[in-house]
């Protein structure tokens, strides 16, 4: 069976014709669906409050707007996407659809059996180098000052 916010989110899109390809994950707070419009594979992602499961409008509006923000970022210095790039905004249904971007998430992989500690400190290292890029682009916080006062209260002696 569809969910609803599927269904109606692809009517919003210029395609023609969209199918339902299934799941691709299932969270507490969301649900991803696999959607083929046409030619484009797109990912159509549900967001819910995590205490009653009820739709989430806010969060999904939240999350898109964060997604477009860094797509404008990261175009706009002619980088290559960190993320899937937003398409729609389904406030309603409290869901959004974004490109899908293919392949297996880090935690599947780090986790694997077939994944060697090499392999898997090598994926903390591409994890650590995208989170860098990721945040690299933002303004520095205009209160700088905190961190150094922060450093030192941690390192002040204890006693």
């Amino acid at each position: 069976m569809t969910p609803l916010a599927v269904a109606a989110c692809p009517d919003s899109l210029a395609d023609a014709s969209c199918a339902y390809e299934g799941g691709v994950a299932n969270r507490l707070v969301s649900r991803v669906h696999r959607v083929r419009c046409e030619s484009r594979i797109l990912a159509i992602k549900e967001c819910f409050s995590a205490a009653s499961r009820t739709p989430e409008p806010l969060v999904a509006e939240r999350e898109f707007n964060a997604l477009a923000t860094l797509s404008a970022m990261t175009l706009t210095a002619g980088d290559q996407p960190l993320a899937p790039l937003p398409v729609v905004l389904c406030r309603e249904h409290a869901a959004y659809v974004m490109t899908l971007v293919p392949g297996r998430p880090a935690t599947a992989l780090v986790l694997s059996r077939s994944t060697t500690r090499a392999r898997a400190a090598a994926l903390g290292a591409a994890s650590g180098a995208w989170l860098g890029r990721f945040h690299d682009p933002r303004p520095l916080s205009a209160r700088r000052h905190a961190v150094a006062s922060r450093v030192r209260w941690v390192k002040r002696p204890l006693g």
